[in-house]
């Protein structure tokens, strides 16, 4: 192979290799932008599903499930309540019987929304009530 074959092949060897360094420079960059993307939304999922499953009232944890009595020791009289009743359908198997009758049940429920409002350092939350048993836990804007 002539010299200057030699030197012409030899700086593009070397204008390849630098080539893929960049690409791998880039590549390398873009997995870490990513990782980091994945650990920030990891820790902000984590931050905010401690208020998602929860209401702190003090040292005390309300929790769906509980009933209105035990939120009212922990926490306190609300600042609103709101009460309306709701139909709910329960369906039965099957739905229709042999006679085409309508199985389904409808039931009157007792619904009620409690309003706690912790100040401005705090959000307000909203508490919902399903014959007495809590059922939701709303966040609402800063409380004033």
């Amino acid at each position: 192979m002539p010299l200057e074959q030699r030197r012409i092949f030899r700086q593009f060897v070397i204008f390849q290799v630098l080539q893929r360094r960049k690409v791998l420079k880039r590549v390398n960059l873009i997995r870490q932008k990513i990782l980091l993307y994945i650990v920030c939304l990891t820790l902000f999922g984590f931050m905010t599903a401690a208020d998602a499953y929860g209401l702190r009232c003090g040292n005390n944890l309300v929790d769906v499930g509980d009933r209105k009595i035990d939120i009212l020791t922990k926490c306190g009289d609300p600042e609103l309540i709101d009460e309306w009743y709701e139909e709910e359908t329960f369906r039965r198997s099957p739905e229709i019987d042999r006679f085409g009758e309508d199985r389904r049940r409808r039931v009157m429920i007792h619904v009620e929304e409690w309003t706690y409002n912790f100040g401005p350092t705090r959000f307000i939350y909203i508490l919902k009530f399903k014959n007495g048993e809590l059922v939701e836990i709303k966040t609402g804007d800063h409380g004033f």
